[in-house]
């Protein structure tokens, strides 16, 4: 009885796998159609995806040559009460470079130079044959290179900075190696030529803005030590800020001399030739496999569920 039983098992599987393939192959029409419409819409979708672009540079922090640990030690706590920074660690550094970078302020300064806020909000196309961005006729007019869209309820009609961070941190990336210390920032745009120029912009003015920013927060401090030392008797504390001016005379000089004062390019930003997305025949051999899987679930449930014939048991 045994094993009359487990003949019937195996005829029903083999007779579950007929059917099967009878389902599949009376609704191999189905299939192709289906498996048709998906390759085709798979090839018109990655057809019409533009082509993107990725410029990358590849950055460490300036080196540090100001005051040494001695030196430090000496006067770090007449540094800390007088509210004077004696430079922080590389991890900072790296740390404050790319903080900058994404955050909406430093997007703010960028959005005052020409070039940046169309580049990233109404760039539609790339020509490769002039070289030139096309941009949405209905956003941006090229010609006399003003906004020209409607202003809605969150919209002005010149972008601000909150509508155009969306854009920009999808353009821009930045990430830190922490076992090297190397920070690679990228660009990714529709134009490899922007990509490039817009790369080099960032890198500009982040090493710009930190050079500034330190000379003024240096004069301020040279002024603060100088009255300081006008002022002040102890020959012990009298050398401690002789010590501190020189360190932010030095601070003055790099900053006025270097022009990566923050971070120094390792390898240049370049005009990429090779698209890097989209993958377009990933897309097409996916959308095909997709259109295959689909049309055998629904040809498979549709027979088992609503056109199969209940079994009878007795």
């Amino acid at each position: 009885m045994q094993h009359n039983h487990t003949n019937d098992s195996d005829s029903q599987d083999e007779i579950n796998l007929s059917e099967i393939f009878s389902v599949i192959w009376d609704g191999r029409f189905f299939i192709g159609v289906v498996v048709a419409f998906f390759a085709a819409s798979s090839v018109i979708y990655s057809l019409n995806l533009p082509n993107m672009y990725i410029s990358s540079s590849l950055l460490i922090q300036a080196e540090e040559q100001g005051s040494s640990p001695s030196m430090n030690s000496q006067v770090g706590g007449f540094a800390a009460m007088a509210g004077i920074d004696m430079g922080s660690s590389g991890q900072n550094k790296s740390t404050l470079a790319i903080a900058t970078l994404e955050s909406r302020d430093f997007l703010r300064h960028l959005l005052t130079i020409d070039g940046v806020a169309e580049g990233l909000l109404a760039a539609k196309s790339f020509d490769p044959v002039t070289k030139n961005l096309e941009y949405e006729e209905s956003d941006f007019d090229p010609a006399t290179k003003t906004w020209i869209r409607k202003a809605g309820l969150y919209e002005t009609v010149i972008p601000s900075a909150l509508e155009v961070y969306e854009s920009y941190r999808n353009t821009l990336s930045a990430s830190e190696d922490k076992k090297t210390g190397f920070i690679t920032i990228s660009v990714n745009h529709i134009s490899p030529y922007f990509a490039y120029d817009f790369l080099n912009l960032v890198l500009q003015e982040l090493n710009q803005l930190s050079r500034l920013r330190d000379l003024e927060e240096s004069e301020e401090a040279l002024k603060y030590l100088q009255r300081q030392l006008a002022t002040s008797k102890n020959t012990d504390i009298n050398r401690s800020i002789n010590q501190l001016i020189e360190s932010q005379l030095k601070t003055q000089m790099l900053a006025n001399v270097r022009p990566d004062y923050l971070l120094q390019v390792l390898d240049q930003p370049f005009i990429p030739i090779l698209k890097s997305s989209p993958q377009r025949t990933f897309l097409c051999i996916f959308g095909t496999f997709l259109g295959l899987v689909l049309s055998l679930v629904v040809l498979l449930g549709r027979y088992f569920f609503f056109s199969k014939p209940s079994e009878t048991h007795l």
